[in-house]
């Protein structure tokens, strides 16, 4: 009897419908938790609330040029349908369908692993690795299109993978709409669009006449949406394409050399200079080594050491499971996804980490292998998988729980603001955040962000055109403001302060004189 129940327990554990349950129950949990004990939206939310509203009052056009973010507008087009379906906040909404966006990656992380080994012990410690993948949790709580960009981004790479395997039409069509819907996320999607069917031209145990099969079955859907949006160009030549336009100068072979070459050429030379080298050649090299390491330290902040000891053991060992042209479709995304984020580096000279997790999740593809072969060497050796948990859980935690100071101080400022101020009182703050609790801006945030984050606007006594001055300050902006606070000779009538005192927000009220 005993026997029995035991068994049965671990047919109900080992089920594919426990893993998947249990995985989106602790997805749902910990967006739950990571965004109930978030206080403060980050900067880009606001260009996306923002404009999901203006597209909800007044449609598409007026949200598009609104701001950087609302040029690519989808993802504020599906806020803004949410809000009317559900009449929930704009906030709400968004925290709503990018939780949805995170669940749905949890689940197609672990069926594309499944895909590979469908073993039980293998699919946990997918779910174990994606729920605790510290640098997405620790984003999670962002309003960001990248959430959405995300899930059709792996749900692309699992129907590639099916096609390869079966070569039906009709897994070649959901990877086309797949990506597609990627690229109303970020428009990198379009890139993939363009290059992945190449990678598949690469099949070594085709005809050329299969080849060319695939290549045409994978185009389909973008071939007919080119030709419409084409049409629409040609009838149309009026309608902005938003960053689309981007994107063509970007392809463009003569803008290469004001988006790529001349800023690395000019970072080279800054650096021969500083290291007292004349030879160009030397300059070109020594830069390029820079941003070699730079970026491959970006990709290791992003993953995790545990992670990347995890992905190297797996290539090491050659722990991927055998399956018919599947390392052609994980190393054709490995190399799409760094071109693009390389040479957005050498462009901008940054790269934040989260440009990068596209190209961690698809590393981390190979990570439950590595723990499964860890598993295997248990008992004769215990300390590799229980030290590599035990890092995996510690991260994990970093990106659960924040242990920054608390950027709560804003929000009580801003919603201060917005409680006590007459909406027809002029109203100054050097803190983009803080105008938008303030809900006193509306679209002329965006323009009026940009002058007043400059505090010398309100020197020479123009503070006095102001009702009421919000300033946020720290030890830096302290200084800045020096010359003004001691123009207007003013007590605040409140102040707002973070932990330890070191940053606050103080807010005056000009008494007419």
């Amino acid at each position: 009897m005993l026997f029995t129940r035991v068994s049965g327990m671990q047919r109900i554990i080992n089920s594919a419908y426990t893993i998947y349950g249990v995985a989106a129950i602790a997805s749902i949990l910990l967006s739950l938790w990571i965004n109930t004990h978030t206080v403060l939206l980050n900067p880009d939310a606001i260009c996306y609330l923002q404009s999901a509203e203006t597209i909800h009052d007044q449609g598409l056009l007026a949200a598009i040029s609104l701001c950087d973010q609302s040029q690519w507008p989808f993802y504020s087009l599906l806020i803004a349908g949410g809000v009317k379906v559900t009449t929930f906040s704009y906030e709400h909404t968004a925290i709503i369908l990018n939780s949805l966006f995170s669940l749905l990656t949890v689940l197609i992380f672990i069926r594309i692993v499944s895909l590979f080994n469908d073993k039980k012990s293998i699919c946990w410690f997918a779910a174990l690795i994606i729920l605790l993948f510290h640098k997405w949790n620790g984003i999670k709580s962002d309003i960001i299109r990248d959430h959405g960009y995300w899930f059709f981004y792996l749900l692309s790479v699992f129907f590639l993978l099916q096609y390869v395997q079966h070569k039906k039409w009709s897994n070649a069509l959901m990877w086309s709409s797949s990506v597609m819907f990627a690229a109303l996320f970020r428009v990198e999607g379009i890139i993939f669009l363009l290059l992945m069917p190449f990678f598949i031209l690469l099949e070594k145990q085709q005809t050329d006449m299969a080849r060319l099969k695939d290549f045409l079955y994978l185009n389909s859907l973008f071939i007919i949406t080119g030709l419409v949006l084409i049409s629409i160009a040609v009838l149309h030549p009026h309608i902005y394409l938003g960053r689309l336009s981007e994107l063509g100068v970007h392809l463009h072979l003569s803008a290469l050399q004001t988006t790529l070459i001349r800023p690395y050429v000019i970072a080279a030379d800054w650096i021969g200079h500083v290291l007292f080298t004349r030879d160009v050649h030397d300059r070109y090299l020594i830069y390029f080594f820079i941003l070699m390491v730079w970026y491959v330290s970006i990709v290791i902040a992003a993953l995790s050491l545990i992670y990347v000891a995890l992905t190297l053991l797996a290539w090491q060992k050659k722990l991927l499971p055998p399956l018919k042209n599947a390392r052609l479709v994980l190393w054709g995304h490995v190399f799409i996804n760094v071109v693009i984020t390389f040479i957005f580096l050498i462009e901008h000279q940054f790269i934040s980490t989260r440009y990068v997790l596209g190209l961690a999740l698809t590393f981390m593809l190979w990570i439950p292998f590595s723990l499964e072969y860890l598993l295997q060497q248990w008992p004769k050796k215990k300390w590799p998988l229980i030290l590599s948990l035990f890092f995996i859980g510690l991260y994990g935690i970093a990106g659960i729980f924040h242990f920054t100071d608390s950027k709560q101080y804003i929000r009580d400022a801003g919603d201060w603001l917005n409680v006590h101020v007459p909406h027809t009182a002029s109203l100054y703050s050097n803190d983009y955040q803080v105008m938008y609790y303030s809900h006193h801006f509306g679209n002329t945030i965006f323009v009026e962000q940009s002058r007043f984050s400059d505090l010398h606007v309100l020197q020479e006594n123009k503070w006095k055109q102001y009702d009421y001055i919000a300033l946020r300050l720290n030890d830096k902006t302290l200084s800045d403001a020096a010359s003004v606070l001691n123009e207007m000779k003013a007590l605040p009538i409140i102040v707002f302060t973070g932990k330890h005192n070191k940053e606050q927000v103080r807010i005056y009220q000009r008494i007419p004189s």
